[in-house]
């Protein structure tokens, strides 16, 4: 099923919604156009691209590697495991970094991470290495 791709946990990331409300708000959420292949009729909506400018609105800094509409965690979401680092980047605005990859985790991936983060192979790689 499609969804609006500024739509995540709730709340619209739309750069619109954001200059709008402050911060990423549940307030333009219809969860019958945002989940439907309707959102495009949506005021808020723009479509995505490399220079969005949802990162500015967001305050985010732009780094290699961090893309905001595949990194930016709604809610901050917490991991026991060691290689784990958690951003907070502005108002309800958090995004997961991994020490051993190198790289930012996906959101899709941060959930993972916080449950099974002790069965990830790249935590087995981090603590071997920790050992020599």
């Amino acid at each position: 099923m499609p969804k609006c791709p500024w739509y995540n946990s709730g709340l619209c990331y739309s750069r619109r919604a954001i200059a709008k409300y402050g911060s990423p708000s549940p307030e333009p959420v219809v969860e019958d156009i945002c989940l439907t292949n309707k959102f495009t009729s949506c005021p808020l909506y723009e479509k995505p691209g490399p220079e969005d400018g949802l990162a500015e609105a967001l305050g985010v800094e732009i780094r290699k590697g961090y893309y905001p509409l595949v990194h930016v965690l709604s809610e901050p979401v917490n991991s026991d495991c060691p290689f784990y680092k958690l951003v907070k980047t502005g108002d309800n605005v958090y995004v997961a970094y991994c020490y051993i990859t190198e790289r930012y985790i996906t959101r899709s991936a941060v959930k993972k991470c916080a449950l099974y983060w002790d069965r990830c192979p790249f935590y087995e790689i981090g603590a071997n290495m920790e050992l020599v």
